[in-house]
């Protein structure tokens, strides 16, 4: 995923798609600042994309930052 991403990037980084991808990947690796840099982009460049949204809400319940920053990303997900 991440040679792929890679090798597309002057391509996607317009893309709130590749940031959403992005900001997976880097949660699945661990590296959460990395992946909430992501998250905000893709939300810049796709402020209704609710899968961003979501991702990212679940990226701060793994950071076991309060509840109401992950709950907030999660209802304006599901109104998405």
């Amino acid at each position: 995923v991440d040679s792929l991403l890679q090798s597309k990037k002057d391509i996607l980084d317009a893309d709130f798609r590749y940031w959403r991808s992005k900001g997976w990947l880097e949660t699945e690796r661990g590296h959460f600042d990395e992946a909430t840099i992501a998250f905000e982009n893709a939300v810049k460049l796709g402020p209704l994309d609710w899968q961003t949204k979501s991702e990212w809400a679940l990226l701060k319940r793994k950071q076991n930052l309060e509840n109401s920053q992950s709950e907030d990303l999660a209802i304006s997900a599901q109104q998405g």
